[in-house]
């Protein structure tokens, strides 16, 4: 049975409850990687996430030590389709941590601003002027709502619930992975590919409706580290090298020939001076390069370096010296994708059967699906009905949260047709 809109309008949605519930869980993510504290945080949510799954009576339902969430929803057909796996994140980000929040349904919206209770945060009419008639849903006002990505764990339940209780709708064996620490660059460091036994996967992690993954940027980053020589004040001249001096020298020779992240969009590229930091003894720059093809980070990198041999001789008594980040690097998915065009075309075609035209998303940075994409498990990004993400004014609708659950199911249908 193909999922029409009757089988849609018979059912019982409870993507909004889903979302609100984890939205009471304080999960920001941890720079420091999955620590004690993390965990702490981490638990009780995913605890949650897999009594709900469980209690939908999916199969191989596991909680690892680390707080990921695997479970199955098995194939209703017996003919070969690959696997799909369905992934979302349940931590938050930084901005505005909290310890959770308590989610406010503004039923059938009706137009004007939309103030919440705490901190006189308020969302402006422009940019709800498409959602009137829409139960929207926020924060409090004093925390985020967390519907990056809670709103796509949400939707993922959902769907499974959905499926469960439709057998008679086609598709393959469906594989869930929920995750934490995606905000912080550190989303797969625990996933194991064998566990989840995907051919492709889709991250529901991509913000506003209509959002399509199609290519992210290539990104690196380093820190040229600079030891000076230090005499005393009083007594420096022709003797001190001043290591900030050099450090500022080597920011205006790049600044003259790259843009920066404030002077750029679309596909250009940008060397983001992220920090300094030292004394006139040593002193740390650090750089963020990001472009969409590798020759504008190849042609940064080779800038980088010449700037050093430079300064390094003009102040033969310093040292210059480059360290480039290994752990937060990633490279461009959507060269990936290409060699796998079904994943985004059955994505497109999900889209239009539930209305809506596809709006192919450039990604001026990363998700965890870049990442999974160059481990061999090709992995695009849909979108999850999340709005303003990270901020106080972060929102989503009852509408938008059922019209995501409706697309995904469109699409694990689509690849069973396959």
């Amino acid at each position: 049975m193909k999922p029409d809109a009757s089988l849609f309008e018979s059912y019982e949605f409870q993507s909004v409850s889903y979302l609100s519930q984890l939205s009471q869980f304080g999960t920001p993510a941890d720079l420091n990687g999955l620590t004690d504290e993390a965990k702490k945080r981490f638990m009780p949510c995913a605890e949650y996430v897999a009594q709900e799954l469980k209690k939908i009576g999916l199969e191989d339902v596991v909680l690892t030590e680390e707080g990921y969430i695997y479970a199955t929803i098995p194939a209703t057909t017996d003919e070969d389709v690959p696997v799909i796996a369905l992934m979302a994140h349940y931590d938050t980000a930084l901005e505005n941590p909290g310890e959770g929040t308590e989610a406010i349904l503004h039923e059938n919206y009706q137009g004007g601003d939309l103030s919440l209770p705490n901190n006189a945060v308020v969302i402006p009419e422009a940019e709800l002027v498409e959602k009137i008639g829409h139960d929207i849903i926020t924060g409090d006002g004093k925390n985020q709502l967390g519907a990056d990505d809670k709103a796509g764990v949400a939707t993922i339940i959902d769907v499974a619930r959905f499926l469960t209780e439709h057998s008679d709708i086609p598709h393959g064996k469906v594989r869930i992975i929920i995750n934490n620490n995606e905000e912080v660059g550190r989303g797969i460091e625990f996933l194991n590919y064998d566990t989840l036994g995907a051919d492709f996967a889709y991250c529901v992690d991509d913000g506003e409706i209509g959002n399509l993954f199609e290519e992210n940027f290539n990104a690196e980053s380093v820190t040229v580290s600079i030891e000076g020589v230090t005499e005393h004040p009083g007594y420096a001249k022709g003797k001190m090298v001043n290591a900030l001096n050099i450090a500022n020298e080597l920011v205006n020779i790049l600044d003259s020939q790259f843009k920066g992240p404030e002077q750029t969009e679309l596909r250009e590229p940008y060397l983001g001076l992220n920090a300094i930091t030292g004394t006139w003894t040593k002193a740390d720059v650090k750089y963020v390069l990001r472009g969409f093809d590798t020759a504008d980070i190849d042609l940064m990198q080779a800038s980088i370096e010449a700037a050093i041999n430079h300064l390094s001789q003009k102040y033969p008594k310093a040292n210059l010296t480059q360290t480039w980040d290994q752990i937060y690097r990633y490279e461009n998915s959507g060269e990936i994708l290409k060699k796998h065009p079904k994943v985004n075309e059955l994505a497109q075609k999900a889209y239009r059967a539930v209305g809506l035209e596809p709006h192919m998303k450039k990604v001026r940075g990363g998700f965890d699906g870049v990442k999974m994409s160059f481990d061999g498990l090709p992995t695009s990004d849909v979108f999850s009905a999340a709005y303003n993400m990270h901020g106080l004014n972060e929102w989503s609708t009852r509408q938008d949260l059922e019209l995501t659950v409706k697309m995904l199911v469109n699409l694990l249908y689509l690849w069973s047709q396959e």
